[in-house]
């Protein structure tokens, strides 16, 4: 296969391929188009300073390594279960190791 024959391919597979590009920078520019000058962004310019009055009221100790704290809890229950597993496999290994 000489280099014309590449060539030849080459400007038959670029012009569908130039074509699919081109529509999709088209699209994209129209789409950026709508949502940058549309409907919801004069909304959201709007309502940007806007703050929510939804607080919340949990303190932070409940959500600290403290005793009644949320991370305390889970750390006890990772360490119960490792505890356990420890407990269940520890005849498993000493089995293991006598054969």
């Amino acid at each position: 296969m000489n280099p014309a024959f590449w060539r030849k391919w080459h400007r038959w597979i670029a012009f569908p391929a130039a074509a699919f590009l081109l529509f999709a920078a088209i699209t994209g520019v129209v789409v950026a188009m709508t949502e940058f000058f549309g409907d919801e962004e004069a909304l959201r310019e709007a309502t940007r300073d806007l703050v929510s009055s939804v607080k919340t009221h949990s303190p932070g100790a409940s959500w600290a390594f403290g005793d009644g704290g949320l991370v305390s809890a889970m750390m006890r229950v990772l360490v119960g279960l490792s505890a356990e597993c420890e407990r269940r496999l520890r005849p498993l290994s000493l089995s293991l190791s006598v054969r």
